[in-house]
């Protein structure tokens, strides 16, 4: 496995953090007896974001910072480009319609 791999496979392990930090302050929000459905909906967009943005500023800000620290890293013929902000965007959308159910059942509508 080459850096480009292992910087692709940590950028799912930031989404998942990220989608976990938003619903646990969701779900705390919510118990806090703010607007139920404005947290699902706040939840949803920031789980979708975080994927956006772990695949494309973090993949590419990492590859560039070890390029300009002088290390190039191998990608291939670019299949991993391409690869990293599609993944995580659909990550973080799976794990916001799961996020967004599990919101639903855990709270109660009042």
């Amino acid at each position: 496995m080459n850096i480009a791999e292992y910087i692709y496979y940590s950028t799912f392990f930031v989404t998942i953090g990220l989608v976990a930090l938003a619903f646990i302050k969701s779900l705390s929000a919510i118990q806090k007896r703010k607007d139920r459905f404005r947290c699902i909906v706040y939840f949803g967009i920031s789980s979708i974001l975080s994927g956006l943005i772990s695949g494309a500023a973090l993949f590419y800000g990492v590859l560039s910072l070890f390029d300009f620290l002088g290390h190039r890293v191998s990608v291939g013929h670019g299949e991993i480009l391409i690869a990293a902000p599609v993944f995580n965007f659909g990550l973080g959308a799976v794990l916001a319609v799961i996020g967004t159910t599990l919101l639903r059942w855990l709270t109660p509508e009042a």
